[in-house]
């Protein structure tokens, strides 16, 4: 359970009172500690006083053996105030006389050997009393005749030293207690009591009774507490009126964006059917197309043949029937090559529109990487043969891990871009390269040729994008504009990604990343 204000306050105080007793209590230990030493040093002075005023005497009492006189002596030395004891030894260490049968200890060869050097001076504890001990040796004329022990009685000061610090300890406590009652009550007044409304007040706001506010007693810090609780509450309250009319508000416009979304929904459905229906369009038209194209193709050769046996037995013919002849062949050829390139678009089309359905045959094996890449180089060189301005090279390292994949559609990526750098590149490099990224094969080409456009990058692998308005390159060549998103959709189907990026130095990087065999599932390999 949680201490409580009030509990912690008691507690300081509480630990501040202890605190300052025992300061005061370890001043007056110190001063009442001098003050009995002082007193036992008196002692000692009494003592030694005593002995040397009837030192003569008692040496010659001892050495004349007189016994009654040496009690009288010893009677004379009690008459002192304090001096409670006496007790006297020959030289041997016997005890001869003493006033206080309690008070005769065997004086043993090692102590009178020490007394025979120097005086002895200490506490003495008996039964019921505490004794100041003074010790010392009697000599006649240098000759030791006996010892002397003295006792004087310091119950007085410990009684006293008790009754002081009894008296003192009785008044701190008392006056530690008046102070903290005396502190609690100021405390209680002036700040329990308004924290505890404040709490009070901010569990009320806690719970939603926004606007609740308390009043503010002084100006101190729990004062100025107060005033900004206060504003803080009336803050709240404009806020939550203002939240119930921004909810209002909210639910009319989720209201009406619930109203567009729906009209989104049904434009998105009918652009998909629009798309589905454009697709199956070009898919037939493809499919219209190819068997007229085919004949095309195959009778402007086969006239085209025909027609340069029949004009190779014409030698002699004047020049503007030999100017004829070559328009006419001039136009067979344009008749070939642009039914090639409709029976390559046709394709595409076909190609992309049977990989977007899922009916596209996929004939994976796993390919020896690098080995795949260097046919795919040689096949590349026949291409960019056309322009000496431009170096091919390649960059592939000899640990490149397999890759499950058909070779075909690999090939039909790596062709494409290799074919796009190509037609871009008016000179410098085309480069194809490759490494291992982690559990990734990275592949692409780089060249050094026009680049792209800035905010292009991702329009590119769009169908149809390079035939688009306003999507021309500045004397681009000609193309079908559907090779980059074929790409796009194969590396796709094998899990992986293809991007573009500008090349350090100029030109382009284009770039797509496919599964290692090893990192992919058994299941998937095997298929």
């Amino acid at each position: 359970m949680q201490a409580t204000l009030r509990v912690k306050i008691n507690l300081a105080i509480l630990f501040t009172c202890i605190l300052a007793g025992l300061a005061a209590g370890m001043l007056l230990y110190t001063f009442e500690s001098n003050r009995r030493q002082a007193r036992f040093e008196e002692a000692r002075a009494i003592l030694e006083n005593v002995f040397r005023q009837h030192e003569s005497d008692l040496a010659n009492e001892m050495f004349s053996a007189k016994r009654l006189a040496l009690r009288q002596s010893l009677d004379e030395m009690m008459r002192f105030k304090g001096v409670c004891a006496a007790t006297i030894y020959d030289g041997e260490g016997r005890m001869v006389l003493a006033t206080d049968p309690t008070l005769q200890p065997p004086l043993p060869p090692e102590e009178r050997a020490v007394l025979d050097r120097n005086a002895t001076f200490e506490h003495t504890l008996t039964p019921g009393r505490t004794l100041a001990h003074y010790s010392n040796k009697i000599e006649v004329m240098g000759t030791h005749v006996g010892y002397i022990d003295v006792y004087y009685d310091l119950s007085g000061i410990e009684e006293e030293s008790r009754m002081t610090l009894v008296l003192f300890f009785s008044s701190i406590t008392g006056l530690l207690l008046c102070m903290s009652l005396l502190l609690n009550s100021l405390l209680d007044h002036s700040m329990i009591r308004p924290v505890r409304r404040l709490a009070e007040a901010m569990r009320s706001v806690g719970e939603g009774d926004v606007g609740r506010t308390v009043k503010a007693e002084g100006d101190d810090e729990i004062g100025q507490m107060t005033e900004a609780f206060n504003a803080m509450s009336t803050d709240l309250r404009l806020a939550a009126m203002a939240k119930d009319d921004n909810a209002r508000q909210l639910e009319e416009i989720n209201r009406q964006l619930s109203l567009k979304a729906a009209e989104l929904a049904r434009a998105n459905t009918r652009l998909r059917e629009l798309d589905r229906m454009k697709s199956a369009f070009l898919s037939s038209v493809s499919h219209e197309l190819r068997t007229p194209l085919t004949s095309v193709r195959g009778f402007s050769k086969l006239i085209h043949k025909d027609y340069r046996t029949v004009c190779a037995a014409l030698n002699a013919c004047d020049d503007k029937t030999r100017r004829k002849i070559e328009r006419i062949e001039t136009n067979l050829e344009i008749i070939e090559k642009e039914s090639e390139r409709l029976t390559v678009m046709v394709n595409d089309v076909l190609d992309l529109s049977r990989i977007e359905e899922g009916r596209a045959q996929w004939r994976d094996v796993l390919l020896d990487t690098r080995a795949f890449l260097l046919e795919t180089a040689r096949t590349a060189q026949g291409f960019l043969a056309e322009t000496p301005e431009v170096a091919f090279a390649t960059d592939l390292p000899d640990n490149l891990p397999p890759v499950m994949a058909d070779p075909d559609r690999l090939h039909q990526v790596l062709v494409n871009l290799l074919s796009n750098a190509a037609k871009f590149t008016l000179r410098g490099e085309v480069r194809l390269l490759a490494e291992a990224r982690g559990d990734m094969v990275r592949m692409g080409v780089r060249d050094t040729g026009v680049g792209v456009p800035e905010g292009e990058w991702q329009k590119i692998f769009d169908k149809f994008h390079q035939a688009a308005k306003g999507d021309q390159i500045e004397n681009k060549p000609k193309g079908t504009g559907l090779g980059l998103a074929i790409s796009r959709n194969i590396v796709a189907h094998y899990g992986g990604r293809i991007w573009a990026e500008p090349a350090p130095g100029g030109g382009s990087m284009f770039l797509f990343e496919l599964p290692a065999a090893q990192s992919l599932p058994a299941a998937e390999a095997d298929d």
